[in-house]
C-alpha cells in the first residue's frame, strides 16, 4: 500500500470514530435518562408540567390588601 492510501484510511477511521462516538454516547444517555424517569414515575414523582404548576389565582384574590383597603376607603368617602 502506498503512503497516500494509508493516510486516507487513517483519516477515514478518525473521522468515523469522531462521528460514531458521540452518536453511541447519545443513545447511552437517552437510555439512562429513560430508566431514571421510569424510576421516578414508579416512586410517584410528578413528571408532567401540569402536575407541578399551581392553580391560577382568581381575579378577586389578585388585588393586594393595601389596594383593596384603599379602594374600600375611597368608596366610603363618596357615600
Amino acid at each position: 500500500m502506498n503512503r497516500r492510501r494509508k493516510i486516507l484510511i487513517l483519516a477515514a477511521a478518525v473521522l468515523g470514530a469522531a462521528i460514531l462516538i458521540p452518536v453511541i454516547r447519545h443513545y447511552q444517555l437517552r437510555a439512562a435518562t429513560g430508566a431514571y424517569i421510569a424510576q421516578l414515575k414508579a416512586q410517584g414523582e410528578p413528571m408532567e408540567l401540569a402536575q407541578v404548576i399551581p392553580p391560577p389565582v382568581p381575579p378577586e384574590k389578585m388585588v393586594p390588601a393595601f389596594f383593596a383597603a384603599l379602594l374600600h376607603s375611597s368608596t366610603r368617602m363618596k357615600a
